[in-house]
């Protein structure tokens, strides 16, 4: 009876002990280093917490920091607003991101997945007191589309990301910035009247004149007391053009001021409240124009292309037979 009861002790252990090596093996075996290596995250903070974003690259670098509920970009020392919800939706992009595959693990890997630091776009994130939350490069994306490749810091490992880290990722500077005219858009229910008055001359000799108002009607229509038989819908068309237009880039001076000349373009909000844009009247000798956004601080410039497309004659906005 002894004998048994040790045999099976001794069988218990050994069932034990084979057990512990499964688990073990199972644990340290290759396929589940590769699981967990591809758990990972880019961002493990509330996107709220950061406050500077740097982008670097062939094509340069770019510094947005946050400044309250907007981000601006560092540009020769002043600040230039941008489209802050690109922005927020980037950093949310990043910390959406739960799993992160590897690819490769040496530096010989890199020009292949353009990580090599000629051709890949470097993003680090700070936070209020300068320390940093991410730090990692972005290369190509994957031959079906739906990964990017990266590496993080100066790891030498590639990985592959959801594509969506690098296609929310412009390079250019004016995909970031915010040029719309008029600044921030507002609901076109609170908008009252635009007004479109003064002369502004384009470079192959056609001169633009108008003085004319359109007016919210008692119906949330449009009319005019300078045309009366204004086509409402076309009225509407161009009042929402008014509202997202955007400029070619920012200047560092506006429109010469006391000049004779030039346009103005107004917009009255509910409650009173007034947004005027002032608008040179001659081309610059690169045929754009330089604007200024009264009491706002933004001095813009914008491209005869775009100006064609917004200014209408009464006679275009009336109703045709």
């Amino acid at each position: 009876m002894t004998g048994f009861r040790g045999k099976a002790r001794a069988l218990t252990a050994a069932a034990a002990v084979l057990a512990l090596l499964l688990v073990a093996g199972t644990v340290f075996s290759p396929e589940a280093r590769r699981s967990r290596e591809s758990r990972g995250s880019l961002l493990g903070l509330d996107p709220a917490e950061i406050h500077v974003l740097e982008m670097s690259g062939p094509g340069g670098s770019l510094v947005f920091r946050r400044l309250g509920a907007a981000w601006t970009l560092e540009d020769g020392g002043l600040p230039l607003p941008v489209r802050t919800e690109r922005i927020e939706a980037y950093l949310d992009t990043l910390r959406s991101v739960g799993s992160l595959a590897e690819t490769s693990r040496s530096e010989s890997s890199w020009e292949a997945l353009g990580l090599d630091d000629g051709s890949a776009r470097r993003v680090r994130l700070f936070l209020r007191d300068g320390e940093a939350a991410a730090d990692f490069r972005v290369g190509k994306y994957s031959p079906d589309g739906s990964r990017v490749y990266l590496r993080k810091g100066d790891s030498p490992r590639g990985l592959a990301a959801p594509a969506a880290v690098g296609s929310r990722l412009p390079s250019g500077r004016e995909a970031w910035l915010d040029l719309r005219v008029f600044g921030e858009p507002v609901p076109t229910e609170d908008l009252q009247s635009l007004r479109i008055y003064g002369t502004l001359r384009f470079a192959d000799g056609a001169d633009f004149r108008a003085d004319y108002r359109l007016e919210r009607s008692l119906s949330r229509g449009w009319e005019s007391p300078q045309i009366s038989d204004l086509d409402a819908a076309a009225a509407a068309r161009l009042v929402r053009s008014w509202m997202s237009a955007e400029a070619e880039d920012f200047s560092v001076e506006g429109p010469p001021a006391g000049t004779a000349g030039g346009l103005r373009v107004e917009l009255e909000l509910g409650g009173g409240s007034l947004r005027s844009l002032r608008i040179s009247g001659d081309p610059d000798p690169e045929g754009g124009y330089l604007a200024a956004l009264a009491g706002s601080g933004r001095n813009l410039r914008m491209d005869s292309w775009t100006l064609r497309g917004l200014l209408k004659n009464p006679e275009e906005l009336a109703n045709r037979p």
